[in-house]
């Protein structure tokens, strides 16, 4: 293109750009001397705005409001738009204390009977509620206060500084009181001796921990429960035999926190209490060993222990070469873990339980000779 026609294509983008700029110092100018033209276009700019950020308000604006109590008010806030929320509370397999919304909680379960990453694994769920009290039992008989709606805002790890002198390995199982009911502590020691008490208003307010029951020697506290008489309880030996209770206070008195409770399961020299659970009548009662056999038998087969004191035996549900860990209600889920690193949540109502498919879950994760199940998980279905 030739140099004078370049010259003259610049010359008339800068009588354009004169033009422009002279426009819009005249609309300025206007703006600034006509009073209801700028109202116009700060009505037009605000309408936009309005429909761009249209976001209903999270939080509550309070006056007068004095500084101390200014965090307990924005925690209650947040506390209650994740119960409305129906959020949950979970702790996982490395201890942390999570939130999780209810479609990933949903989720979570839509997964059941299939393998899954161990990072999943839960080892406590609950609702999000007003006046419920966390609490660990460790196997040294060990009450700990666990305080999360401080740190509700936020996930934490259950360290040193919550745990104290109490190492990871001996936490047996977590649960949620509701501070308004009448709750009982159900605690299981390997001898057999079984402690109920009334978890007062002294312990709910208590925030360190303290030792629910005294053991002696090699004792281990192998199982506990929150009990509010509605059920009843069955207990699994390490060779298969089973106690069922009717645990109402008028079979199974409330014991103090000084007591050392009661022997309600007569074990033989080597036999020791494996787990125990609580069920309703007539449910589904779930058996699962370290090589990952699962027995189905129905609760109302087994004989009542407050009358027959030698328990029930089944033929079908003798080990060779296994033991058991865990027994378990059909109305919750289980979380497994392998030592080799497999994990899955199953769903036992869902299994295919015959005579001749005792050991499903075997040939479902595909064990190898030298695997067995490391942990066993029992979670409340809270999806009704």
């Amino acid at each position: 293109m030739p140099l004078k026609k370049l010259t003259n294509l610049e010359k008339n983008q800068i009588d354009n750009d004169i033009k422009n700029l002279e426009e819009k110092k005249n609309y300025f100018q206007k703006l600034l001397n006509e009073r209801e033209l700028l109202l116009e276009l700060l009505i037009e700019e605000l309408l936009i705005l309005k429909k761009k950020y249209n976001v209903i308000r999270k939080t509550k604006i309070i006056k007068n409001i004095n500084q101390n109590q200014e965090l307990e008010t924005l925690n209650n806030q947040i506390l209650e738009d994740f119960i409305n929320k129906k959020t949950k509370l979970y702790i996982d397999n490395r201890l942390y204390l999570k939130r999780m919304i209810l479609g990933n909680y949903k989720k979570s379960f839509e997964v059941v009977n299939k393998i899954i990453d161990n990072k999943n694994i839960q080892k406590f769920i609950c609702n999000i509620e007003k006046n419920i009290k966390l609490i660990g039992i460790t196997n040294t008989g060990k009450v700990f206060n666990i305080d999360w709606e401080s740190n509700i805002n936020k996930d934490y790890k259950l360290d040193n500084k919550i745990l104290g002198n109490i190492h990871p390995s001996e936490i047996i199982n977590f649960h949620s009181i509701k501070k308004e009911t009448r709750n009982y502590l159900c605690i299981l020691n390997s001898d057999g001796r079984f402690k109920k008490v009334l978890f007062d208003e002294d312990m709910i307010k208590s925030n360190r921990s303290f030792t629910i029951t005294k053991l002696k020697n090699n004792l281990k506290t192998i199982d506990s429960f929150i009990s509010n008489e509605s059920k009843d309880l069955i207990i699994l030996t390490s060779i298969g035999r089973i106690f069922k209770f009717n645990l109402s206070n008028k079979f199974l008195t409330p014991t103090s926190k000084q007591s050392q409770g009661l022997i309600i399961a007569k074990l033989l020299p080597s036999e020791k209490i494996v787990s125990c659970c609580t069920f309703n009548d007539g449910e589904n009662i779930f058996l699962i060993s370290k090589q990952g056999k699962i027995f189905c038998i129905n609760s109302n087969e087994i004989y009542c222990s407050n009358e027959y004191s030698l328990g029930y035996l089944n033929e079908k549900t003798q080990l060779k070469n296994d033991y058991f860990l865990k027994i378990m209600a059909s109305n919750h889920y289980l979380d497994i873990e392998t030592n080799k690193n497999k994990s899955a949540r199953l769903d036992l109502n869902k299994l295919n339980f015959k005579s001749n498919k005792s050991n499903f879950l075997i040939d479902f994760l595909k064990l190898d000779n030298d695997e067995y199940l490391e942990n066993c998980f029992r979670l409340e279905n809270f999806l009704d």
